[in-house]
């Protein structure tokens, strides 16, 4: 039987140093109004979801709550809104949000973080999903691009979204840039040597698929364990 680490639609909280301030959204003194990118594309969406219920920490640490969010994974921006109103831009840089959503009726959790050192073209203010929270965490990097294609004896252009996706290993405000995640066997083991041997038995006993994102989630929640 499959040893369940983390599911796949649980929050896994992060701790910080400093404490958060919670704020009931009110008004929109703390933020200016958004500017919306028309990417007209014929395939594919900017998008991660459509207007969804979520939060967003600042970079003063205070939390804001009752929101509406999208991110836009082309710009590598979040707008927000509260109560239908018009799309937002806080005034402070975004630290830290979550976007609730419901999968097979189960309510679920994405969660993405700024903070990170740069590497591979993401700077400090790039987000990354967290999918395990600890020390050393499992970081999913998403990044869009508009791409325009024509059809051979075409003279019609076809605007798409091309989607890019990398798995990292890092922790935010060290000053180390993230590692660059394989999604194989040897380089797991590569990454933690320590601990090879039990990362075999595990992958054995829970007939780990490292092509599955829930079947990584957990073995790296389980690697970097204390």
């Amino acid at each position: 039987m499959k040893t369940a680490i983390f599911l796949l639609c649980l929050f896994s909280p992060v701790v910080f140093a400093k404490a958060q301030t919670t704020i009931f959204v009110e008004n929109t003194n703390f933020s200016k109004p958004a500017y919306i990118i028309n990417y007209e594309v014929e395939e594919g969406s900017p998008y991660l979801y459509d207007w969804a219920e979520g939060e967003a920490v600042l970079s003063d640490g205070k939390k804001y709550k009752d929101l509406e969010l999208k991110y836009d994974q082309v710009a590598d921006k979040v707008m927000f809104r509260y109560d239908r109103g018009d799309a937002m831009n806080f005034e402070l840089a975004i630290r830290e949000f979550s976007i609730f959503y419901v999968d097979k009726r189960l309510a679920c959790t994405s969660r993405f973080m700024s903070g990170f050192a740069p590497v591979d073209g993401a700077t400090g203010q790039s987000f990354y999903e967290v999918m395990s929270a600890g020390k050393e965490m499992l970081l999913k990097r998403t990044v869009k691009t508009v791409i325009s294609s024509k059809e051979y004896g075409s003279s019609t252009t076809t605007k798409k979204i091309f989607t890019n996706v990398a798995y990292y290993i890092g922790s935010p405000g060290t000053g180390i840039a993230p590692v660059k995640l394989k999604r194989d066997k040897r380089s797991i083991m590569e990454l933690f040597p320590k601990k090879a041997a039990e990362l075999e038995t595990f992958m054995k006993s829970n007939h780990t698929d490292l092509k599955k994102d829930q079947d990584l989630r957990d073995l790296i929640a389980f690697a970097t364990a204390s």
